[in-house]
């Protein structure tokens, strides 16, 4: 980057704002982007002037706590299948065939004794 005539004000903003992270180093920011240290000292002079004059809201960072994800959990044991389910419930009847888990069965009772 070659002066500061060809960076967007998004790039500048963005500049600024690194600029003003704590612990962040003037000279290494304007470094990595390939400016002078002088020239993101104005801008960032500009940046609190426009801040002091209302013409642009102020900008918050919040702290980004990044950690390391959990350890993916163990897969359950198998499940328990049953192979026919039959089932009344007053005037509600139902009957299943097929590998059927214990745990959808008890699902199914539970919607069906709300509902019938």
């Amino acid at each position: 980057m070659s002066g500061f005539e060809n960076v967007s004000v998004e790039r500048r903003a963005k500049i600024v704002a690194e600029s003003g992270l704590p612990g962040a180093v003037i000279a290494e920011v304007a470094r990595r982007y390939g400016i002078s240290a002088g020239t993101l000292y104005g801008w960032r002079s500009e940046s609190k002037k426009a801040f002091a004059s209302g013409c642009v809201p102020p900008v918050e960072f919040v702290e980004l706590d990044v950690s390391e994800p959990e350890a993916p959990q163990p897969e359950p044991r198998a499940a328990r299948m049953i192979s026919k389910v039959s089932v009344e419930f007053g005037a509600c009847n139902l009957s299943l065939e097929g590998s059927i888990s214990v745990a959808a069965v008890s699902q199914i009772l539970t919607i069906l004794e709300a509902s019938c």
